[in-house]
């Protein structure tokens, strides 16, 4: 438990199909806080597969997730989408 994080951690991810959307709001759902993903003026909730299909996936997004999360895990399961 040393490894834990107690901030926000922000990425910017590119998803480009829409298996890697379904698996990437399975990884924000093991999130107990909020996931966001910001495009534009628009904050979409990272755990919902509608709302970021509603997303340009065309383009990179940038990902908060708002929980304490252990860090070499989230790291290694969202690393594939990492730009």
């Amino acid at each position: 438990m040393d490894n834990i994080i107690k901030k926000d951690v922000s990425k910017t991810i590119k998803l480009n199909t829409q298996l890697d959307v379904i698996r990437f709001t399975q990884v924000a759902s093991k999130c107990k806080g909020r996931v966001d993903c910001l495009e534009d003026n628009r904050n979409i909730d990272g755990k919902s597969i509608l709302g970021v299909l509603s997303m340009d996936l065309s383009e990179p997004i940038t990902v908060v997730f708002h929980d304490t999360y252990e860090e070499a895990e989230f790291l290694n399961e969202i690393r594939e989408w990492e730009v």
